[in-house]
């Protein structure tokens, strides 16, 4: 191999050859070209590694998720650092769509998956139109084995269905979807996609509403399920009316998002090992016996986030009034609940008296704009109780005012 010295003298003179008019110009500057790209290897610490080394280097480089843009540029620095790129297929198993122009979406697509080769892949479909959804649902079942985690923003249902439409998700273990425009559909394309993923263990449902469905679903492996988040408003948990999960650990529903009447079903029905549960209660829609009796159904509960209605204050009650119901429970945050800070501060001190022994955190969030509404909060009775180890949190989300 030439040294870096050669190959400086040999560009020299074949750059002198074309200067000077040489007989066979295209030659002589393919030449030039190939000794160029010898020398970039020479001098290029990259390329003078070895490949598991450099691999390592650009997968530490990418942005995670990986974009587009940052995988061509490193496609384009030097024919060596190409190769390695095309070389490494883990470059190329993470696959987003931030700032693919729609006209050549599919061919990225295409080629992403070809150079991810057989590894599993984490798919972020979030920012394309309808016209790219549907340009790839041709291949989409065909790579649909490989998926190991996928977040989807379909404008619908039909997105979904034609994505999903009997595609086979074999290794499919989280999923996330977030419909673009707050759509009402039919919950079928969803249960489908259910049943295509036999090992999914995670799934996050954002910003739609299923009105319709004429089939059910048992689940075995599916662990955690969100639908919606606390703080969005609307969020219909419709689908637990026709998901049987008996292997459910954390479950969180959204704002407004459940009847006490259809959780206690599906609790019946499911009889998860529920460890975590995040719920907001509509108004008037549930008496203390009902709660009572959703809370009898989930004795390894060690984590219980609740908003009550404002008729039910008294709720509060049944925790400290029947301590055979949540016995594990070590973490307890309710929100908005109290109209009357002093009445909700001596069933809080009521609450904690009975459950210190094993409650390990207690939180009352309020919204922003209401501080006012602790002015008579008994901070002192509420620290000596911080003191005994248990972590008391008085305030809004952002702001502990003891």
């Amino acid at each position: 191999m030439s040294s870096a010295g050669e190959l400086w003298t040999r560009i020299e003179l074949l750059a002198a050859d074309i200067l000077c008019h040489t007989d066979d110009p295209k030659s002589t500057e393919q030449q030039l070209s190939i000794t160029r790209s010898q020398l970039n290897a020479i001098l290029d610490p990259i390329g003078r590694l070895p490949l598991e080394i450099s691999s390592d280097i650009f997968l530490h480089y990418l942005p995670t998720p990986p974009t587009w843009e940052a995988l061509s540029l490193l496609l384009l620095v030097s024919h060596a650092w190409n190769s390695i790129a095309l070389s490494t297929p883990s470059l190329w198993n993470a696959i987003g769509d931030h700032r693919i122009p729609p006209a050549r979406f599919t061919r990225v697509w295409e080629a992403w998956l070809d150079r991810g080769r057989d590894l599993p892949v984490s798919l972020s479909i979030r920012h394309i139109d309808r016209a790219s959804f549907a340009s790839i649902a041709t291949n989409f079942g065909k790579h649909a084995p490989r998926f190991q985690t996928m977040e989807l923003s379909p404008t619908g249902g039909t997105d979904l269905g034609r994505l999903t439409s009997r595609a086979h998700f074999g290794g499919l273990k989280s999923l996330t979807i977030q419909m673009l425009d707050d759509s009402y559909g039919s919950l079928e394309p969803f249960l489908e996609l259910l049943r295509g993923a036999p090992d999914l263990v995670e799934c996050n449902i954002v910003g739609t509403t299923f009105l319709s469905a004429s089939t059910s679903l048992t689940h075995s492996t599916l662990q955690h399920l969100r639908i919606g988040t606390m703080e969005q408003i609307f969020c219909d948990a419709f689908i637990l009316r026709h998901l049987t999960l008996p292997s459910l650990q954390t479950l969180c529903v959204s704002r407004y998002g459940i009847q006490v009447a259809h959780l206690h079903d599906f609790l019946v029905r499911s009889s998860p090992p529920l460890t975590s549960l995040q719920i907001i209660l509509r108004v008037g829609d549930t008496t203390n016996e009902t709660m009572r009796a959703c809370l009898g159904l989930l004795g390894g509960l060690t984590d219980l986030g609740i908003v009550l209605p404002d008729a039910m204050a008294s709720s509060l009650d049944l925790f400290t009034s029947a301590p055979h119901l949540l016995p594990v429970l070590q973490s307890l945050t309710v929100y908005e609940v109290f109209g009357h800070i002093q009445e909700g501060c001596r069933r809080i001190l009521d609450f904690l008296a009975k459950r210190h022994a094993s409650l390990r955190s207690f939180r009352l969030i309020i919204p922003d704009g209401q501080e006012e509404a602790l002015g008579n909060a008994d901070a002192p009775a509420l620290r000596e109780f911080q003191d005994q180890g248990i972590q008391i949190h008085v305030g809004t989300e952002q702001m502990n005012f003891l």
